[in-house]
């Protein structure tokens, strides 16, 4: 993908064909100085209390961004301060949160703002110039802008507005973002500590948050994928360890990552600091990605250390960063490190750039920052400090100017970078996933691969066996072409086969890569264990109340077998792309034995609530497990256009064949009960007595008076509803001559009965 910078020079995008990168909007407006309007009360002064400075309370507020598009104005959001050593100082940062206080709150599809302060920076744009500098590399960053700040209608300075990351953050950017993403801060120095998930959820003394703190699918908690990378990372011998972290790892994704982060002297992060990283691990494949994060301490901000001359391949002398340190000692990603390095430093990162770029933002927010008067409160910068800031070195904790440190990192780096003629090529490297397990018997195969422009179609090929077939190759497809590399698929029939074994094969630059180094194992086949979904309902509004009286979408698990059958060893998900969303609780079903699990994503309600909703339009729901490593389907349901209260089942207990059960019928849904009876069923449990009973036949077109305010539902006998409402009567116009099935429910008395209605 080529991209096209600020200035409109075309530069090499250093991304993956996998990753995208938003555009700024109207939150992220680049051409112009926004302003942000908080109004919080006396929520100010509390913030301000230093025994206050560590809370995260969030106080309601009102915000108001205005620009040249227009004003927006948003009640009731999160007001708090936000940062570490930041918050003690005079011009602190500050979290807008949109979702605190209204349920799925947003603005502009975001959920939170970070308004930093930038107070240690006498140019205030630092972070900014990495991250833009950064997202033209096609590398994984947040966007980013200036912003003017009011708070109770006082003027509270120039702030960088920035984006936060988090679920919303991984939609924008990846394909498939519904993975594990953990925050990483000090001392996140990815060591070994252990084989197991729960090695990694340590908190360090002076902190509520784990040093690896997991951001997203917090009720499952699942680590193990972190403590796998970690003991590879750290224990795998250095020469088997290409081909081990590679499978688990976007290892070329991490050097462009390095390369930036090192030519930009940001210290303040994993090689340096043990901190301010993010680590998200892609579902589609299984591999962790690393996403950098606060690059406000680089381009010459240096509270230790001199960043401008230190060895790009000895960045850090410390044993403890085994992601570099044992990264950087593999020669081919050695090698990958300096292309990477190299081609920042001749198209992105540029002494000319930097100091075009500033000139611009300089003179955007210039009248800004003269008006601010908590700039010079923490350091005592001045007008003059700003407008030098470019060009000049402002002494101590700014040890350079913006212009003069990349200039002299430049310098150093051309003298210790290894021989440019052995790194003038892009590396050629291979990433391979499938999904797993199959559906419709079909095994799809996707890659990326990077190569010089020489490399054809027929240089990338699928070798798969199956218990059938021995093995044979097939070329893939190319879906998607960059100007570093290309992404491909292939969809590949296997014809009932049991299993496949695969791995992809890439042939360019005189060399061939596999990727999976070891064939992957996909399942086709279901393991037959005798547990089955044996009832859903998508749509529960007053059917089945759970332990708190809620109405959640529920599914049924049977046992057809004749042993006992534990269900901890087993997954549930209503996508097949996220086999393991959710561990089934650690009980045993019992030959013949019924369990209802709610869908309702409210896991705080107990062991029986999933972190998911049943999609009612069209939806499915899958048991699996881990068989031989690789992901297995035990069972799948899947159904369209579910009414209220009405259950997608099996005609009978485990029976292959399923059908609709509808309330107040003879065979209607029967949670923790055998399907196609009526002595156990809701309708039965629930019916009451008849207090009231419809005039019949009721003649067409009439109102029907209902006895006081009820909630009611009109289903044609065959089960489909009608119509539903809350009212003390229902429109005749809705109904036709014919015989209907007409159900309330009374609020008051929380009866529910249900009559036969003849209308003529």
């Amino acid at each position: 993908m080529l991209i096209v910078n600020f200035w409109g020079i075309a530069l090499v995008s250093l991304s993956q064909g996998n990753l995208t990168h938003p555009s700024d909007g109207m939150s992220f407006i680049q051409n112009d100085l926004p302003s942000i309007y908080i109004e919080c009360g006396d929520a100010l002064e509390t913030l301000y209390e230093e025994d206050n400075w560590y809370s995260n309370i969030e106080h309601a507020a009102t915000f108001i961004f205005a620009s040249e598009n227009g004003i927006d104005t948003l009640p009731n959001v999160g007001f708090r301060l936000r940062g570490n050593t930041s918050r003690a100082a005079a011009k602190k940062s500050f979290k807008i949160s949109f979702n605190t206080f209204t349920q799925g709150g947003s603005w502009e599809g975001l959920e939170k703002l970070n308004l930093n302060g930038e107070h240690n920076d006498p140019s205030v744009m630092r972070a900014r110039l990495v991250w833009e500098g950064m997202r033209d590399a096609g590398l994984p960053v947040s966007r980013s802008n200036h912003v003017n700040l009011f708070i109770n209608g006082t003027y509270h300075g120039i702030y960088l507005n920035l984006e936060h990351i988090d679920e919303e953050w991984l939609e924008k950017r990846f394909e498939v973002h519904h993975g594990n993403l953990w925050k990483c801060t000090y001392p996140a120095n990815l060591l070994y500590n252990g084989p197991e998930g729960q090695d990694y959820k340590f908190t360090p003394s002076w902190s509520d948050d784990r040093v690896y703190d997991l951001k997203t699918n917090r009720e499952e908690d699942d680590y193990d994928g972190l403590a796998r990378f970690i003991d590879v990372l750290n224990n795998e011998p250095l020469e088997s360890l290409p081909c081990a972290l590679e499978d688990i790892f976007d290892v070329y994704g991490y050097l462009k990552i390095a390369a930036a982060e090192i030519l930009c002297g940001h210290w303040d992060n994993y090689i340096g600091n043990q901190n301010n990283f993010y680590l998200y691990q892609r579902p589609e494949d299984d591999r962790i990605v690393y996403i950098p994060y606060d690059v406000d301490n680089s381009l010459g901000i240096q509270w230790f250390g001199e960043w401008t001359s230190q060895d790009p391949y000895t960045w850090t002398d410390s044993p403890e960063r085994p992601l570099y340190t044992r990264i950087i000692s593999v020669p081919e990603y050695r090698i990958a490190f300096t292309y990477f390095m190299r081609q920042l430093m001749e198209d992105l990162f540029t002494v000319d750039w930097l100091e075009a770029r500033s000139e611009v933002i300089q003179s955007m927010i210039q009248d800004a920052v003269a008006q601010d008067s908590f700039y010079p409160q923490d350091y005592g910068f001045s007008s003059n400090d700003f407008n030098s800031a470019i060009s000049e070195n402002w002494g101590q904790h700014v040890a350079w100017g913006i212009a003069p440190f990349m200039e002299s990192r430049h310098y150093w780096a051309d003298i210790q970078l290894d021989d440019e003629t052995a790194t003038q090529s892009p590396p050629h490297t291979l990433m391979a996933w499938a999904q797993s397990p199959t559906l419709n018997d079909t095994l799809v195969i996707n890659a990326w691969s990077a190569f010089s422009e020489s490399a054809t179609v027929s240089d990338l090929q699928a070798h798969v066996e199956t218990e059938d077939t021995p093995a044979l190759p097939y070329a893939l497809s190319l879906l998607e072409s960059n100007a570093f590399g290309n992404r491909w698929e292939v969809r590949i029939p296997l014809n009932g086969s049991a299993n496949a074994s695969w791995h992809v094969v890439s042939e360019a630059q005189g060399s061939t890569i596999q990727s999976p180094c070891v064939s992957g194992l996909v399942w086709n086949q279901a393991l037959s264990i005798d547990l089955v979904i044996n009832e859903v309902m998508p749509l529960n509004n007053s059917a089945l109340q759970d332990e708190s009286g809620g109405y959640a979408d529920w599914a049924e698990l049977f046992n057809s077998g004749q042993a006992p059958i534990n269900l901890g060893y087993h997954h549930l998900t209503n996508r097949i792309d996220w086999p393991n969303r959710w561990s089934l609780p650690n009980v045993t079903l019992d030959p013949g034995q019924h369990i209802v699990i709610y869908c309702d994503n409210d896991m705080e309600e107990g062991p029986l609530h999933a972190p998911f909703h049943l999609d009612s339009e069209q939806g499915d729901l899958f048991i699996t497990t881990l068989n031989a490593g690789a992901w297995r389907l035990i069972d799948n349901a899947h159904w369209n256009n579910a009414s209220p209260n009405a259950s997608w089942g099996r005609t009978t207990d485990g029976a292959a064949s399923w059908a609709w059960f509808f309330p107040f019928t003879d065979t209607p849904p029967t949670p923790n009960a055998s399907n196609g009876t009526f002595e156990n069923s809701i309708s039965h449990l629930i019916k009451g007595e008849q207090l009231w009973k419809p005039t019949n036949p009721h003649k067409a077109g009439r109102l029907i008076a209902l006895p006081a305010l009820v909630e009611w539902n009109v289903y044609q006998t065959n089960g489909p509803l009608i119509a539903s409402g809350r009212s003390s009567q229902i429109s005749g116009s809705i109904l036709q001559a014919g015989s209907y099935i007409l159900q309330f429910h009374s609020t008051e008395t929380n009866q529910i009965s249900s009559h036969t209605l003849m209308v003529q």
